[in-house]
């Protein structure tokens, strides 16, 4: 707790979630009373992904921003000052959505104002967390030809003999070199089998 909410003059963490409870039942500031405060930075430039879970809605969706711009909170007619204790979390954000799953907040030049009290209980998203899987895609070296295991081989044997072919399995387009070929062969004759005239993609064996 702040020494300012310690005196009095700013409300407590509990005292902001019993005033947002007296919305009614069903409205954003009702859904906010049920959570935690979990950004008490100040947010602005940081990536927040809001709190978006039913009962908020029918489903959950991810709507991530950043706050942008601080709007203060205008008071009402005839006051000059705000009331002691002032509000924890008081005013909204302009915010640029930078990540939506929700059909409403769309990603790309999209503003939206989010009351202060909700940035307060989203998510705070570590932008090099995020991107680590991408990253380690990025570094992961190609693989080297020459340590590929050999292609397998598959045996088909005519029905009502002893004799089949092999052939050799391919990925569907690469061609068989020299070296393969004469490995099919030898492996056809230790076998008793006789190689098969072609590839699976036409590649003739001899």
């Amino acid at each position: 707790m702040s020494f300012l909410s310690r005196i009095g003059f700013i409300e407590t963490e509990e005292q902001e979630r019993t005033r947002l409870a007296q919305a009614p039942e069903g409205s954003l500031n009702h859904y906010l009373s049920t959570l935690p405060v979990t950004i008490e930075e100040w947010p602005k430039d940081l990536l927040v992904e809001l709190p978006w879970e039913p009962p908020r809605t029918n489903q959950s969706y991810r709507v991530v921003v950043v706050p942008m711009e601080f709007r203060k909170e205008a008071l009402p007619d005839g006051v000059e000052e705000e009331p002691v204790p002032r509000k924890l979390h008081s005013g909204s954000w302009m915010c640029a959505v930078v990540f939506s799953t929700h059909p409403s907040y769309p990603v790309g030049g999209f503003r939206i104002d989010v009351p202060a009290t909700e940035i307060a209980r989203g998510r705070k998203v570590d932008l090099a967390t995020a991107l680590a899987p991408l990253a380690a895609t990025a570094s992961r070296p190609a693989p080297d030809p020459a340590t590929q295991p050999p292609k397998p081989c598959r045996v088909q044997r005519d029905q009502g003999t002893q004799h089949g072919t092999v052939e050799p399995e391919t990925d569907g387009g690469t061609e068989l070199d020299a070296s393969d070929r004469s490995a099919v062969r030898a492996l056809a004759a230790s076998a008793g089998l006789t190689p098969a005239s072609t590839a699976d993609n036409g590649a003739p064996l001899s």
